[in-house]
């Protein structure tokens, strides 16, 4: 893991907690809770740093098989955090350049396995629910505990709504400083209007005294 995300890892810890434990209860009650989809209201909320945490918090705390798919490709970050090749990335997975259920590579942390969002450019025209984008969505997660989906900004990127059908949960990524409250408001209506159940929402970059613009 790279120096960058362990940092991002430790800063975030208190929060990332939170939503594990979230999470692992579920599982304990028997409802398995697959596939989780991490979204945020704005660009720049934090949420591929959020998501990636997550994951490596999952996997170390209950030695399970987790799957990191970011599926943002308007703004990848992931292949840099995690220091893997940017592509194949999901974005060739939606231009049915790669296969889904064979794009997912191991990350250096074993047991974590990765999909970074390759590249789109903001005009081009691709099936988000496609062939390809469902082997991936559906079939190739299906041998994950734990699947995290980082989906497009909701508000800047209506387009990712798209990918909700393919959401056991969700978990709201605002940003503490930046992020609205009417923003904010919006994001929840999104998710509680998509039928997904919310895990929990993280209020990322937390520092006291907090103020909200």
């Amino acid at each position: 893991m790279s120096t960058a995300l362990e940092r991002a890892c430790a800063a975030l810890e208190t929060p990332v907690q939170s939503i594990c434990a979230a999470l692992a209860s579920r599982r304990k009650d028997g409802q398995a809770p697959g596939r989780v989809l991490f979204a945020s209201p704005r660009h720049g909320d934090g949420t591929t740093t959020v998501a990636a945490c997550t994951a490596v918090a999952l996997h170390r705390n209950l030695r399970t098989p987790v799957a990191l798919v970011e599926a943002n490709p308007f703004s990848p970050a992931l292949s840099a955090y995690a220091g893997c090749p940017p592509t194949p990335g999901f974005a060739e997975v939606l231009r049915e350049e790669a296969a889904g259920d064979q794009v997912l590579r191991e990350s250096l942390v074993l047991g974590l396995s990765l999909l970074p969002a390759g590249s789109l450019r903001a005009a081009e025209l691709v099936d988000w629910r496609g062939q390809q984008a469902r082997l991936l969505l559906e079939d190739g997660l299906r041998a994950f505990s734990f699947a995290l989906i980082d989906v497009p900004p909701l508000l800047d990127r209506p387009v990712g709504r798209l990918l909700f059908e393919f959401g056991d949960l969700a978990v709201l990524v605002v940003r503490a400083g930046v992020t609205t409250k009417p923003d904010a408001r919006a994001a929840l209506r999104v998710l509680e209007e998509s039928g997904v159940p919310l895990a929990g929402v993280v209020l990322n970059r937390f520092k006291k005294p907090l103020t909200f613009p």
